[in-house]
């Protein structure tokens, strides 16, 4: 397997009326510890997972990494409930295809399985 170290990358995903936001492409084990911290002590698992992954967007309004935390965490509750989930919703979507890319690479298939053993119906039985 080897010991491996994330390199800092980021990718810019679209949003609605041409709008962007810049997130990094994977966080290092610090920086996801740093996430759950956040998480635990804001009580918002949503809000802390923007602020560890969006580097900065198209917004007049701004966000940089230069920011505290707090900071940061304060610009995204701010938002309007539409514009965060959005915002979210882009997110979630990178980090499926980061999760199947994962997949793919580890020869593991994306497909579900073809067939499922278990009854059709609940309290059906197979024999």
């Amino acid at each position: 397997m080897g010991i491996r170290f994330v390199v800092p990358e980021t990718i810019t995903l679209p949003l609605s009326d041409g709008d962007a936001i810049q997130v990094k492409k994977r966080l290092s084990h610090g920086e996801r510890d740093a996430m759950f911290k956040l998480a635990r002590e804001s009580g918002n698992l949503r809000s802390a997972e923007l602020v560890a992954y969006v580097v900065g967007w198209s917004s007049a309004t701004p966000y940089t990494l230069a920011m505290s935390e707090r900071e940061r965490l304060d610009i995204i509750n701010g938002l309007d409930p539409d514009s965060f989930d959005e915002i979210q919703d882009a997110l979630k979507a990178h980090l499926e295809a980061q999760a199947q890319e994962k997949k793919r690479r580890n020869g593991a298939s994306a497909s579900e399985p073809t067939s499922d053993l278990r009854p059709a119906l609940v309290g059906a039985t197979s024999g």
